[in-house]
């Protein structure tokens, strides 16, 4: 398999002795290394991925919570509501 991969890819068929052999090399990983946690660093909540959908639902449950403490406010006459009590006709006792 890695002789039909040397044939196919001679480019990518140097080990990884041969990669790392050469302080150019090095140096190219450290600073590819370097620049995934500086932009990891800056825009760390943004790029995290699999938050996204949580942090989408958490915001849909705020805003309903929001919402549906007014409901009453707004329609305090709605199917299901009790009626205010008005005050009856009748003097109260003495």
């Amino acid at each position: 398999m890695h002789a039909v991969a040397a044939l196919l890819f001679p480019s990518l068929a140097a080990t990884a002795a041969e990669l790392l052999g050469s302080p150019a090399a090095l140096l190219a990983i450290a600073l590819g290394l370097v620049l995934v946690i500086a932009v990891h660093q800056v825009h760390g909540s943004d790029l995290d991925l699999w938050a996204l959908p949580a942090r989408g639902r958490a915001s849909a449950l705020t805003e309903c919570a929001r919402q549906a403490a007014f409901l009453r406010l707004r329609d305090p006459r709605a199917a299901g509501r009790r009626q205010p009590r008005a005050p009856s006709a009748a003097v109260p006792a003495a």
